[in-house]
């Protein structure tokens, strides 16, 4: 029997599926839980007896899980049919409800019916820089920015989040069809409208230890990870920390833990963590209910409890290295509370918290008008009777923001290092912005070719294929047919109108243009496309590329496929008067007179790539380490005039370096103490503790590689030694884009290191934490060959030949047509 499909059976039933007007399908946190905006939406609907036609649908990672229903009033659990995510019934669903509702995003196959609304609450104030504003990791924007351009609604909780979103963060300004509702968070009416005794008693119901005559004090760190897949977070420096604060404040606080649900899984196996890590399914804003005072770091929950008026702590031991790495959107100067380094700190701060509150009142009053302005325990049932009723309130405000703008669509090729990437990087910035609103839409940037997408001009908008394509099992056979042969013997339409209309989030263009005119692949989103103008570019004698001979080979014989589709576009245009005439002659079977047309005077640029910058040595010294002396000098900040102060250690401690800086030739490093943040020292205090092998796991797995970071593939087991380099193989952002067999895992003292092999000559060990979405393959040598013939076939081929000189010629000619 086939294993069920769900993208499958969604694209053979998309067409022929009906709306159910009265069906609203909720989806939080991918289905893990029932919570944060959309249970507040729910609440508010099957509470109000003018919505009682509405059948209310859960998406549930497991239907007959006893925390499904832990949010939920009793007397509104009975209104609730479960569905588990990616079972045919949750597929059927997906297809036929009206209105559909998610905090986050919908599977990549998911693409918004015209007949359907959706609805986006999303899950924070924007805090920690995100989408686009995050250098050096534009594909974080793939499904995030598909999603949001098909929504019917999005919620905002306050002008900056809209000003983020619409912004810099993923550019919806131009292009969005739908409304931004900005009237705060529903989800922050359960913080306001639950009971501290009501929210208290939920936690104990969920074995949480606490006295009830002592206030709670919760700790709600963020995800630091780029990988959701991959948890890096230190959970031992969590379990250090919260132990040392609890012995602090015995009979004093109740102190307990909430993490990031990226981190849960892991966290709950510590029976440390017993009695005091909040489960999961506990909707945050019910936690926050029952705070009396909140530490976090750079997580978004600190905006909602501003609503509660009571004390911040900001715990920000990594602010430099997190900085840096993600960026920030806020003023740290502006925050409403103190920002603390250690946990020394946080425990001389909650010795007399309520007489340093008081410093504070200013700052946070003026960060509740500026980011919960509108919340006032009613926004759920103001957003609702604006989306069902139209009914509109004074605090509820409706902005639209797509513009009268030209829209133009672009697919300039993968941007490899070719003359068809620099005259594209030069028509982008030859454009003018202020009439054209320009998406430019292309592969997930491969690693080695990303200077090219930071040549672009910031005014575009950048859409990466995500996912695997709509199509049914027979139409993914007659698209691998026409993909495979070049030849066009059956074209399901159909399918290809249902794939554009996914991946462009089912908008519309004026000009669609395939500037690269060299794949069937890439041409077919563009011809199929719901565009005004369709144009397709040739840059060279297309018939001597298609039968030219390189070693042996003919890398462009599928030409013909793009031939073939030339009929779906209005211009095919040539790069010269000589060069229209040499296509129009030897391809006249495949492009009609009408449709020819040239820019002239466009000649060879030259190369005028800027070579990739080479990375200096990788200064990391991050590793287990030991203390030289007793007395160590401890500093704030790693500065040569930096603060500091002087501790006395024993040389058993266990010093983790997480972080280096190299200051006027000294040498910092940022350390945990037995996995409790200190500050920072100088390197020359540490002794390397070796890298003994202390376990060796034999595995049969099959892993992908994690694209945001690069990591060396070393040739031996690496001694992570300081000062000496182990021998590489390569670096992992070169082979992003195969899969790696799993042989060997080593437990050591600098941590976890693993033997791959992509099957095809290249092997050695690398870092764990460089890992990702694993496999298992013990006897299933199917999936083992299938991820081999990926690697295989997993070759990309491109032209390098003629560039514009004068990119003006193609704006011109974008305004006549």
């Amino acid at each position: 029997m086939k294993n069920f499909v769900p993208r499958e059976y969604y694209s053979r039933f998309y067409e022929q599926s009906c709306i159910n007007s009265d069906t609203i399908l909720y989806e939080s946190r991918d289905g893990s839980t029932i919570s944060d905006s959309p249970l507040a939406l729910f609440l508010s609907l099957a509470n109000n007896k003018d919505y009682t036609n509405f059948q209310h649908v859960w998406v549930v990672m497991d239907k007959l899980s006893s925390l499904n229903l832990i949010n939920v009033p009793e007397s509104l659990k009975s209104k609730i049919l479960f569905v588990e995510r990616n079972s045919k019934e949750y597929v059927d669903y997906m297809l036929t409800a009206k209105y559909l509702i998610t905090n986050s995003t919908f599977q990549s196959w998911f693409s918004k019916k015209k007949e359907q609304v959706y609805i986006n609450t999303w899950h924070g104030t924007p805090l920690k820089a995100m989408g686009f504003d995050i250098e050096n990791q534009l594909g974080n924007t793939q499904n995030v920015l598909r999603n949001l351009l098909m929504t019917d609604y999005f919620l905002s909780p306050n002008p900056h989040t809209t000003k983020i979103f619409a912004g810099s963060g993923y550019k919806m300004r131009g292009i969005y069809k739908g409304e931004i509702i900005e009237s705060g968070y529903p989800r922050i009416d359960l913080t306001k409208e639950t009971s501290s005794d009501d929210a208290k008693n939920l936690l104990k119901e969920l074995g949480i230890e606490l006295d009830s005559n002592l206030p709670v004090v919760v700790y709600m760190p963020t995800w630091r990870g780029n990988d959701t897949q991959n948890p890096s977070d230190s959970i031992a420096q969590v379990i250090a920390e919260l132990k040392y604060l609890r012995k602090e404040f015995l009979g004093k606080y109740n102190i307990i833990l909430k993490v990031h649900p990226y981190l849960y899984k892991k966290a709950k196996n510590y029976k440390e963590l017993s009695g005091v890590l909040i489960d999961d399914a506990m909707d945050a804003n019910l936690v926050l209910a029952a705070t009396d005072i909140l530490i976090t770091d750079f997580s978004s929950v600190f905006f909602d409890y501003l609503v509660t008026d009571k004390p911040i702590i900001f715990y920000a031991w990594d602010q430099d290295i997190y900085s840096e790495d993600r960026g920030m959107y806020l003023d740290m100067a502006e925050l409403p509370a103190p920002i603390l380094k250690t946990v020394i700190e946080i425990a001389d701060y909650l010795s007399d918290i309520d007489q340093l509150s008081q410093d504070y009142l200013g700052k946070y009053l003026r960060a509740k008008e500026k980011y919960v302005p509108y919340d006032d325990g009613n926004v759920s049932e103001r957003i609702v009777d604006y989306i069902f009723k139209k009914e509109k309130s004074s605090q509820l405000v409706v902005k639209k923001i797509d513009s009268e703008k030209e829209k133009l669509l672009f697919y300039p090729g993968n941007l490899d290092n070719n003359g068809i990437t620099q005259s594209f990087i030069n028509l982008t910035n030859a454009l003018d912005y202020q009439k054209y609103d320009v998406t430019v839409f292309t592969n997930t940037p491969k690693s080695h070719f990303f200077h090219n997408y930071q040549k672009l001009n910031k005014n575009i908008r950048l859409i990466f294929r995500t996912g695997s394509p709509n199509f049914s099992e027979k139409e993914q056979m007659l698209h691998d047919k026409i993909n495979k042969s070049g030849h066009i013997t059956s074209l399901p339409e159909v399918a290809f109108k249902r794939e554009a209309h996914r991946l462009f989030s089912g908008l519309s263009f004026d000009k669609a243009i395939d500037f690269s005119g060299y794949s069937f692949y890439w041409s077919k989103f563009v011809a199929f496309s719901d565009s005004r103008v369709k144009m397709i570019f040739q840059h060279n004698d297309l018939y001597a590329e298609m039968t030219k001979e390189i070693d042996g080979k003919f890398p462009h014989k599928k030409l013909t496929g793009v031939f073939e589709l030339y009929h779906y576009f209005d211009k095919v245009i040539s790069v010269s008067k000589a060069l229209m005439t040499i296509n129009s002659h030897k391809l006249s079977k495949y492009i009609e007179a009408e449709q020819l047309d040239y820019l002239p005077n466009l000649i060879f640029l030259g190369n005028d790539f800027v070579s990739e910058k080479k990375e200096e040595a990788l200064f990391n010294l991050n590793g287990i380490y030991s203390f030289i002396n007793s007395e160590i000098r401890i500093f704030q900040n790693p500065k040569v005039n930096s603060v500091f102060e002087v501790k006395s250690f024993s040389k058993n401690e266990i010093v983790k370096v997480l972080s280096t800086k190299k200051v006027q030739d000294i040498i910092f490093v940022k350390i945990l103490v037995n996995d409790i943040y200190l500050g920072w020292v100088e390197f020359s205090e540490l002794k390397f503790s070796g890298n003994e092998t202390k376990k060796v796991v034999k595995v049969k797995k099959v892993a992908s590689i994690v694209k945001k970071q690069n990591f060396l593939i070393y040739q031996n087991i690496p001694n992570f030694f300081p000062g000496e380099k182990d021998e590489a193989v390569t670096e992992t952002k070169y082979v992003t884009q195969q899969y790696w067999f799993v042989n060997k895992v080593l437990f050591t003292k600098q941590g976890k290191v693993a033997y791959i092999s992509n099957g095809l000559g290249i092997k050695g060990w690398v870092r764990y934490g460089a890992l990702n979405r694993f496999h298992n393959l013990a006897n299933k040598p199917y999936l083992a060959l299938g991820f081999l013939i990926h690697n295989l076939r997993n070759k990309c081929l491109t032209s390098s030949k003629i560039t514009f000189e004068k990119p003006e010629l193609l704006v011109d000619y974008l305004a006549m047509t």
